[in-house]
């Protein structure tokens, strides 16, 4: 199966790094001891994972839309799972093993969803802090007003460096600056305890700025981010930005 950050997971699937196991208690995760205390769960009402290639152009790979996602923001690591991604619909998948997978349990009868719900499935994922490569935020458009967050990250899969973009409408009343904050910093702390062996004097430098980072400056209809690796002349930085 191809990663794509979110898949249809259950608790009895084989541990795996790049996925979390979800809970016995609907719209969870296990825990891990490295998630220490976590936020208050927030909510997301769509959520659009974006494949970039090494030219920057953007391909959406899954969008899924008209439900209620928790989104888990721990010391470790950005959670997402949702136990009812069945209902209202919404699913757009866009080719791959993936995709191919997330379509067959959209269209699946109601008496089997119920089942799959009795049975502890969830659409779920998570970004973890060694994987981030940035988050940001987009300002309310549209009608409904609501915030946008984006996760950037990496296939940690992939042969080559695959990226590919979280986005997460939040439910209403929710600051998508604001967590890209806390987020970034998070982050930044986690890199610096447990990974600053591993790194050069230059992401060492733009970890430890991120430690109290600077409000991001909102910018219409495109997002505002922190990185958290130097993108240098790659163009990386634009591409994830774009809306």
């Amino acid at each position: 199966m191809s990663y794509n950050i979110l898949a249809v997971l259950d608790a009895s699937a084989a541990d795996s790094p790049h996925y979390p196991t979800p809970a016995e208690v609907p719209d969870s995760v296990e825990l891990v001891p490295e998630d220490r205390e976590p936020l208050t769960p927030l909510t997301a009402t769509e959520l659009v994972v974006t494949e970039m290639s090494d030219k920057g152009r953007r391909q959406q790979v899954m969008r899924v839309s008209k439900m209620k996602a928790k989104v888990i923001i721990t010391e470790y690591r950005v959670a997402i799972a949702c136990s009812k991604y069945e209902k209202g619909g919404g699913w757009v998948a866009f080719g791959g093993i993936g995709a191919l997978l997330i379509e067959a349990a959209a269209n699946t009868a109601s008496k089997v969803r119920a089942a799959r719900r009795r049975r502890g499935k969830m659409l779920a994922g998570h970004v973890r802090y060694v994987q981030l490569v940035s988050v940001g935020f987009k300002p309310p458009s549209g009608i409904m007003k609501r915030d946008t967050l984006r996760l950037g990250t990496f296939d940690p899969t992939a042969e080559g460096f695959r990226v590919l973009t979280l986005d997460l409408t939040l439910a209403g009343g929710q600051s998508a600056s604001y967590l890209a904050e806390q987020i970034a910093c998070r982050a930044a702390h986690h890199e610096l305890t447990y990974g600053k062996d591993e790194m050069d004097d230059e992401r060492r430098e733009l970890l430890e700025a991120l430690r109290e980072p600077e409000p991001l400056v909102a910018q219409p209809k495109k997002f505002s981010s922190y990185f958290l690796i130097a993108t240098g002349a790659s163009g990386l930085d634009a591409a994830l930005e774009a809306s």
